[in-house]
């Protein structure tokens, strides 16, 4: 997360929708492809955040598979 925000300009917005769950791992999709996929709680991802030095951070559960999250640099 510290490389996205020192890659944000002064005031950027990072906006990012991810899966919930616990656990992280290669998984194969449909199409057969493997996936890296890191599955996340609302106050893990929003306690990274802040951690990383994000500001006003939103991190907040979108039905039952993903969480959203928006934060300022």
């Amino acid at each position: 997360m510290s490389k996205i925000l020192s890659g944000l300009k002064p005031h950027g917005v990072i906006a990012l929708r991810t899966k919930s769950g616990d656990g992280e791992g290669i998984f194969p999709t449909v199409e057969g492809v493997p996936v890296y996929y890191c599955y996340w709680k609302v106050e893990e991802l929003k306690s990274v955040l802040e951690q990383s030095g994000f500001k006003e951070v939103n991190v907040y559960q979108e039905g039952p598979k993903h969480i959203v999250a928006i934060a300022r640099k």
